[in-house]
């Protein structure tokens, strides 16, 4: 920061503390939605994580009963 920006900083928080505490309050605010939404992001990759393992599981259950019938077709001829 520049010596402007504390002069300004200075001036503010002694003409005003109310306002200051009130910027912190809104700050606190901010940064508890953002952590909150952080935590659902991580959620919900959790969950597309475990629905990609469960179609990949899928898949390989219908890869292996389409080789389980073809076989069966194949010793039947």
């Amino acid at each position: 920061m520049t010596e402007t920006n504390i002069a300004l900083l200075s001036r503010l928080v002694e003409s005003s503390p109310v306002i200051v505490l009130v910027c912190f309050f809104f700050i606190g605010l901010l940064l508890r939605w953002h952590y909150r939404m952080e935590e659902r992001l991580t959620q919900k990759d959790a969950q597309i994580i475990a629905l990609q393992r469960e179609t990949l599981q899928a898949m390989h259950d219908v890869r292996d009963a389409v080789r389980d019938l073809t076989g069966a077709i194949r010793a039947a001829r």
